[in-house]
């Protein structure tokens, strides 16, 4: 089972920016495992202004050589959970003809088709498919949703450090797939 961007010009074209994989074709460019900003930018000081929505499409295959058989689920883990400052829901949704899935004009768009979840922790898993035939697969809508945090008022130098901190780190996500 391997995670593919989408966004190509054709059927497993190359394409691997994070940024293009807003779906349509399904790209030969598998999401590196474990790379910083894979999928979605870091937060900019814009994006956390605007308190901006995010979407990414990718596509799950079974490279696996053999039909998988039994349900899949899928969750997210925040690798540091305290002090998120993005909130991950997933929607999984049949491709078209094993080839594409929905395109939506720019990654701050929403799909038509699929309904989003919040998959944080093992509680939350989804069922993503009861099977997947060899070289077959499902795609996978993933947002972001960025958390503005309350404005400071009145924050002593302790928590203020703390604050700061939160703000600057990495949203580091791990994706778990079960079947």
């Amino acid at each position: 089972m391997r995670l593919f961007f989408t966004g190509a010009n054709f059927f497993r074209a190359p394409q691997n920016d994070g940024d293009r994989s807003i779906g349509g074709f399904i790209s030969g460019s598998v999401i590196p495992n474990g790379k910083l900003n894979a999928l979605f930018p870091e937060i900019s000081k814009y994006t956390d202004e605007q308190g901006g929505v995010e979407v990414r499409g990718i596509a799950l295959i079974n490279t696996t050589g053999a039909d998988i058989v039994g349900d899949i689920y899928i969750w997210h883990e925040f690798v540091d959970p305290v002090g998120n400052r993005a909130k991950i829901e997933i929607s999984p949704v049949t491709l078209l003809g094993n080839e594409k899935m929905e395109a939506i004009s720019d990654g701050n768009s929403l799909p038509y088709v699929g309904d989003f979840h919040d998959t944080e922790g093992a509680l939350n898993k989804i069922l993503i498919s009861s099977g997947i035939a060899k070289n077959s697969g499902v795609g996978l809508w993933i947002k972001r949703t960025i958390i503005t945090p309350n404005p400071i008022i009145d924050i002593n130098c302790a928590d203020l450090k703390e604050y700061m901190k939160n703000q600057k780190k990495a949203e580091l996500t791990n994706v778990i797939i079960s079947y």
